[in-house]
């Protein structure tokens, strides 16, 4: 059975709504500071424009379709998931900007070490591909609701690969 989008997307969520960080945080006038932070919030598709995103740490996950190939006994479906991730609206840059690598360091090694885009009877659906790139920057100031936050900007491609059979 194949991957639906549906079904990624709900991968996607619970890998990002595990996510935890706890470190500590050198001010810039040398002081120490203990963080830690957990993801509130994880929206599988993005509320109205008009939601104040209160629950934060949270993610805000999107989705493009890219194309759809036919051709040779196989089709190939690609999709690019837009994730966000937006931490607080702070003018403490430097502590936000040091939460958001930490969070980048957790999301990319709990998303390679549990993202296993499952088709409908659990089983691991060998036929997709994928891969992950940052926005430009990936450490940014993401705007929402007219509101600044200092957060992350992903993009996780991936495509699908089925054969397929005519009669």
């Amino acid at each position: 059975m194949t991957m639906t989008l549906s079904g990624a997307l709900a991968a996607i969520a619970t890998i990002q709504s595990g996510l935890s960080v706890d470190f500590v945080h050198t001010q810039p006038d040398g002081s120490t500071l203990h963080v830690q932070e957990s993801i509130q919030r994880v929206y599988g598709l993005p509320p109205d424009e008009s939601t104040n995103l209160t629950n934060v740490p949270c993610w805000v996950n999107l989705w493009s379709f890219k194309q759809d190939e036919r051709g040779l006994g196989m089709s190939q479906r690609s999709y690019d998931v837009h994730m966000r991730l937006y931490l607080a609206r702070s003018s403490e840059t430097n502590l936000l900007a040091d939460v958001a690598t930490h969070f980048h360091d957790a999301f990319l090694t709990a998303l390679w070490a549990n993202l296993r885009l499952v088709d409908g009877q659990g089983a691991v659906n060998a036929n997709l591909a994928h891969h992950i790139r940052g926005g430009e920057p990936t450490l940014a100031k993401l705007l929402w609701n007219g509101l600044d936050y200092i957060g992350l900007d992903y993009h996780l491609d991936f495509d699908q690969v089925d054969g397929v059979t005519f009669g």
